[in-house]
């Protein structure tokens, strides 16, 4: 559909002015309102078809994005099925560390006054 131009809206006031003063046969009248009709009726279509599109690429991505997650989730499981339990155990267990440092950490700052809880 091709974009109004200021100078088809100047048209389109000219011709609604014409019809609220009754200056226009009323057969220019009807095929004006008609018309009128007709125009705003195959821009809701339009904005009805983007609408639809707009929708069906939101879809596709959050579908995309599933995948993308059950890949890595695959992945994830796969690697911790194929080392050793021990191995992941040692990676737990370093990780639960390294929070705990950091937890200590946060603590001993606001015990000095150096952050606070707000921060």
């Amino acid at each position: 559909m091709k974009k109004m131009t200021e100078g088809d809206i100047w048209d389109c006031l000219e011709q609604q002015e014409g019809l609220e003063r009754g200056e226009l046969p009323i057969d220019e009248k009807i095929r004006i309102i008609c018309h009128n009709i007709a125009s705003v009726q195959s821009r809701l279509e339009d904005i009805e078809k983007r609408i639809g599109s707009m929708e069906t690429a939101f879809d596709l991505k959050i579908e995309e994005r599933k995948e993308e997650i059950e890949r890595l989730k695959g992945s994830v499981l796969e690697y911790f099925e194929t080392h050793d339990s021990a191995y992941v155990s040692e990676i737990a267990e370093d990780l639960n560390e390294s929070v705990l440092n950091v937890m200590g950490a946060v603590n001993n700052l606001l015990d000095e006054g150096r952050l606070k809880e707000s921060d």
